[in-house]
């Protein structure tokens, strides 16, 4: 049986996957352009270096936390280690295990990145309301909370 045609030319306009990627686009589009100011650093080193600001992690935890797979992490990691960012060291508990850590520049960076990022934040939300905002970040935090790993 053929598939059903669709309802309507623009169907995909109500696509959940459709409009987070785009919403995502605008969102990462912002960051970038705030992030400029403090150079060349990417929406992603942003997440990981405001991440470590917690203290030292695995490279699965960082992963987890930034939500990138591990392969894509360990690249991430290295490019920051050649940029003077990061750093790592093993894992006193378990020496199997690498810690990451910032370096004096990268949380240098990383205390400013609040702010920078807080601009970006609000230019990707402008049209919506202060309720609206709190409302969209609590539903987007209760989908990802309700993930379950693999």
């Amino acid at each position: 049986m053929p598939p059903a045609e669709p309802r309507s030319d623009s169907f995909i306009e109500n696509q959940i996957g459709h409009l987070l990627r785009r919403a995502y686009a605008l969102a990462r589009k912002n960051s970038a352009a705030s992030l400029a100011a403090l150079g060349e650093i990417s929406p992603v080193q942003a997440s990981a270096l405001a991440t470590l600001l917690g203290g030292a992690v695995t490279q699965a935890e960082l992963g987890r936390r930034i939500g990138m797979e591990s392969a894509n992490t360990h690249t991430l990691i290295k490019r920051m280690v050649v940029m003077g960012l990061i750093r790592t060291r093993p894992d006193a508990a378990n020496r199997r295990l690498s810690l990451v850590e910032h370096t004096a520049e990268g949380r240098r960076l990383a205390l400013q990145l609040e702010d920078v990022l807080a601009g970006a934040a609000s230019a990707t939300l402008a049209p919506l309301s202060t309720e609206e905002r709190t409302s969209l970040i609590a539903l987007l935090k209760r989908l990802i909370e309700h993930d379950t790993p693999d």
